[in-house]
């Protein structure tokens, strides 16, 4: 008697590690899936714990015996590659880092708080890409200091999110998102 296959964590992560390099590619990044995988956080499991919470959050779902992009998953996906690129010629990561930046970004909007859910998460990445543009035009200077600190900080303890890191830096910025920033 065979037994069906259950789809692994592994799988579901070479899902979005894929769908990043695509993007990125098609954005003009130059992305690897190893490359991605390393920046996504500080430890080894970092990237299995996020691929955990996105298909709980609905991010990613199970169809069959396989891992699919939801449609939030697919506009998300794009928001973090989005952000890489804006950000990326500020970062002082090194010109080729095959997408580390793009795994640092992915961190950086994942839920640490384990509260959100995909509508929640998809509107969150649009409002960092949102501000983000908008320091840029305001405050090129504030805008280098975050794109330098946002892929380096870390997350996972919910001391900051990527509202807050725009905060901390520039404050007159708050009075915009003030329905957002404090949203964990």
């Amino acid at each position: 008697m065979e037994y069906a296959r259950a789809p692994s964590l592994e799988e579901a992560l070479n899902l979005i590690l894929e769908r990043l390099v695509g993007i990125s590619k098609r954005k003009g990044l130059r992305a690897s899936k190893s490359g991605i995988q390393q920046g996504i956080g500080f430890h080894l499991d970092t990237p299995y714990i996020i691929v955990e919470g996105l298909i709980q959050r609905g991010l990613i779902s199970l169809t069959g015996e396989k891992f699919v992009l939801t449609s939030p998953g697919e506009t998300f996906v794009e928001y973090v590659v989005e952000i890489a690129r804006l950000i990326k010629p500020y970062s002082l990561f090194p010109e080729f880092d095959e997408g580390r930046i793009v795994g640092a970004v992915l961190y950086a909007l994942y839920d640490w708080t384990n509260k959100k859910d995909a509508k929640q998460i998809v509107e969150d990445a649009r409002e960092t890409l949102r501000l983000l543009n908008e320091v840029k035009k305001k405050n090129s200077d504030a805008f280098k200091i975050i794109a330098v600190t946002l892929p380096r900080l870390y997350f996972e303890d919910g001391k900051y999110t990527p509202f807050s890191l725009i905060e901390k830096i520039y404050p007159s910025i708050a009075h915009e998102a003030q329905g957002v920033k404090n949203t964990c």
